[in-house]
């Protein structure tokens, strides 16, 4: 059963005030501001736990009239990708993961595949691990394009979707922080593959909750439109990492 459409879409615009008081900075309202972090009626705490218990209403509420109880997720975005990025780096996560295997095959290498291996992890690093955030909101673009295409029956559009996808993106980032962790602790590099498994699963109940749509539909598009995403990604990314290689 689809919902209701947003209210905003009727009218284009929706007038929203809030009363803002600023005081004097004591010890007392040092720790209230500290604790305005934590509260869970609004902000980053209230925008975390809706979006794993019911990201549909947390999204479709930010899209309507709901924007000054939920994080903006461009902020969100900038915040955990920033995390996410401090740590891929200073655990060389990305180097890693994309090194498992080759590592294992270094003493059978030649002179020349080696200077060519030590090349690409240059050129890899600068590329990709450098740029991690412009790479991020490049897959989130092309997911909310596939998204789009696939939902496009719901009345939302282009940007509303990338809003939407945003979102979940960010979700999807912050679950990728403990694998993080794990992995650079424990020297696991097979737990990526548990991450992907584990965030496509969100994201498959995110697009459900959010298009209302039955669970066969949800996993079907889905599927596609993360695999398509990533796989235009990807595409993108070998052909900027070629042309570099080859400068």
């Amino acid at each position: 059963m689809a919902r209701e459409p947003l209210k905003i879409w009727e009218t284009g615009e929706a007038i929203i005030t809030k009363e803002k008081k600023i005081r004097r900075f004591t010890f007392r309202n040092l720790i209230q501001s500290f604790l305005d972090i934590f509260e869970l009626d609004r902000g980053i705490v209230y925008t975390v736990i809706g979006l794993f218990q019911y990201p549909g209403r947390i999204i479709r509420g930010y899209l309507d009239t709901e924007r000054l109880t939920i994080t903006n997720p461009i902020r969100y975005f900038l915040f955990i990708v920033g995390l996410s990025t401090y740590l891929t780096v200073k655990f060389d996560f990305w180097i890693q993961q994309n090194l498992a295997f080759g590592n294992s095959e270094t003493a059978n290498m030649s002179v020349e595949q080696q200077e060519f291996n030590q090349r690409y992890i240059e050129v890899y690093q600068s590329v990709f691990v450098d740029y991690l955030s412009i790479w991020f909101a490049v897959s989130a673009l092309f997911t909310a394009f596939f998204s789009y295409l696939f939902f496009r029956k719901s009345g939302f559009t282009y940007w509303e979707q990338l809003i939407g996808n945003l979102f979940i993106f960010n979700q999807m980032t912050l679950m990728f922080i403990p694998f993080i962790l794990i992995s650079s602790v424990l020297e696991v590099d097979s737990l990526y593959l548990v991450y992907i498994l584990a965030s496509y699963t969100y994201a498959i109940w995110a697009y459900k909750d959010l298009f209302t749509t039955g669970w066969g539909a949800a996993i079907f598009k889905g599927l596609l439109i993360q695999t398509l995403g990533t796989v235009l990604f990807f595409a993108l990314f070998a052909v900027v990492l070629t042309v570099v290689l080859l400068w």
